[in-house]
């Protein structure tokens, strides 16, 4: 509507625009910063396509890797009780 208005001239719209302009500016601003910040916490295999074969291997892998860190817990999360088992039986 400002921008449209016959009836004043060029410095006088850009005046009655600053504001507004430096507001959208800041909201820019701000938007690409969050932008980044998601960006950065987003893990780089979920930006990949789901049926690239460098995911499908990197999920494998990783799914793998987990299940071993899993079994290697539990073993000895067993071990320690089997230990405390012996010790109370011993005694």
């Amino acid at each position: 509507m400002l921008k449209s208005s016959k009836l004043q001239n060029n410095k006088a719209k850009q005046q009655k625009l600053k504001p507004i302009d430096e507001q959208l500016r800041l909201l820019r601003y701000k938007c690409e910063k969050w932008a980044m910040i998601k960006d950065s916490k987003i893990p780089f295999w979920e930006k990949l396509p789901k049926d690239s074969q460098f995911y499908k291997h990197y999920m494998n892998l990783k799914f793998a890797k987990d299940i071993n860190e899993a079994a290697t817990a539990q073993a000895n999360e067993d071990r320690e009780l089997m230990q405390k088992v012996k010790e109370k039986v011993e005694h």
